[in-house]
């Protein structure tokens, strides 16, 4: 009997956690934009089929996402500078959000390679992406170089 108690009480608390994150597909085009432009840090990379996670407690790059309301823009890595400006460090890279087989696609774009990812979850605060060897990328939003460098002292 405290064995069901317990078990249940686990199962409550996964389904709660699990649906706290906003699946992406069922975001309409004006939360996408509104959740997904702004600047992002890398917080963790997980590879299912080796049950690896690596955590990413500090970065010294950022990404910049702008998307208009056509899903349409671009994604760019940023050094973030202590006075709270950046340097560019990658040139953009195009970008453009389709829904496909219930899903939505990032298709990314440079002069010398094409690739897509698919948006998994997406918050104001975090989103998550799989790419197509399925590495599961998941992003925080990034403030300053200054809270990250204090949060880590």
């Amino acid at each position: 009997m405290k064995n069901n108690i317990l078990f249940s009480g686990l199962i409550l608390v996964l389904l709660i956690s699990f649906s706290c994150k906003e699946e992406a597909q069922n975001l309409n085009d004006e939360e996408i934009v509104e959740n997904l432009n702004g600047y992002w840090k890398i917080d963790q990379v997980e590879r299912d089929e080796f049950n690896d996670i690596r955590e990413y407690k500090f970065s010294t790059y950022a990404e910049y996402i702008e998307v208009d309301s056509n899903l349409e823009g671009f994604r760019i890595k940023l050094q973030p500078q202590l006075d709270s400006t950046f340097k560019k460090s990658s040139n953009p890279e195009n970008l453009i959000i389709k829904r496909e087989n219930d899903s939505l696609r990032m298709y990314y774009e440079t002069p010398l390679d094409e690739w897509k990812e698919t948006l998994i979850s997406l918050n104001k605060d975090e989103f998550s992406v799989e790419n197509e060897r399925g590495f599961v990328y998941t992003y925080k939003r990034f403030e300053s170089l200054k809270k990250e460098l204090d949060a880590h002292e």
